[in-house]
């Protein structure tokens, strides 16, 4: 729900495909969610590419390195086509 005062245009990062290799757009995602830049996250798929590779242990680096984004606003998400349902 937004605030209860009458003009809020809420600011969002939407990105998708950031992955646990790759991931050079992370650093800059955590300092500018813990400077308070955004409300929510929007990951539009293609999180951790088979998050379940290694007994899991891709999802679980994956999930580490996203806590210091989750653990300040929503961070919500949607399936990519590296997803399964």
């Amino acid at each position: 729900t937004p605030p209860t005062h009458a003009h809020w245009p809420p600011t969002l990062a939407i990105y998708g495909d950031l992955g646990n290799e790759n991931a050079q757009s992370l650093p800059r995602l955590q300092q500018d969610t813990q400077r308070g830049m955004y409300d929510a996250i929007l990951h539009v798929g293609d999180f951790a590419y088979d998050m379940h590779s290694e007994n899991a242990a891709v999802g679980d680096e994956f999930m580490r390195q996203v806590e210091a984004i989750a653990a300040y606003v929503p961070y919500m998400v949607c399936a990519g086509n590296h997803e399964q349902t």
